[in-house]
């Protein structure tokens, strides 16, 4: 089933509609995104050519909303109404990263080698899950009112994604000065 109004949108595309319309429910919609972050770095010349330095990175991060997205009219009685329709996410992600790396260049041969060595270790924990959010609205296609009523409720959903990552890297790099122009890696 198609929506009667299908034909009066052309082919299908965007409806004209004033793009500042805001088709969100001022009762129900938010967005509340924080990121707390702290890094601790040691840093020590073992001599003239090397250098050792450590790090270590803890992020704690949250991404929650409830956002309307306005639904298209079909299957509805009247051209003039959409769906609000709620996309949710409440994700709290925490994480830390520590890596230890060598710095350095020596010479052999006559050609100089710039040299970075180390190990990564990575541990991240994520729990992503929404809201289950009732309760119907409509909304008038071309003059939205945000302050129309909505009694739904909302609760956090049981079902989602727990994820735990665990990395470990090692790596070498050895960068060879051939020439002023040439390098090889």
């Amino acid at each position: 089933l198609l929506n009667p109004a299908y034909s009066q949108n052309g082919n299908g595309g965007p409806l004209n509609v004033n793009r500042a319309n805001f088709y969100g429910l001022t009762q129900r919609d938010f967005r509340r995104t924080q990121v707390d972050s702290g890094t601790l770095k040691i840093e020590r010349d073992l001599n003239d050519h090397f250098t050792l330095s450590n790090s270590t990175r803890y992020t704690h991060s949250s991404n929650d909303y409830i956002a309307s997205n306005p639904g298209d009219s079909k299957f509805l009685p009247s051209d003039t109404v959409l769906q609000r329709v709620a996309k949710t996410r409440n994700s709290v992600s925490d994480g830390v990263v520590n890596t230890t790396q060598l710095n350095g260049e020596f010479v052999t041969a006559g050609i100089t080698h710039h040299v970075a060595t180390g190990v990564e270790i990575a541990h991240n924990e994520v729990d992503s899950r929404g809201y289950l959010v009732t309760g119907t609205s409509w909304a008038n296609i071309q003059a939205p009112n945000g302050n129309d009523p909505w009694t739904g409720t909302i609760s956090r959903n049981p079902q989602g994604a727990r994820i735990t990552t665990n990395t470990l890297g090692l790596y070498a790099f050895d960068t060879l000065a051939l020439s002023k122009r040439w390098l090889l890696n």
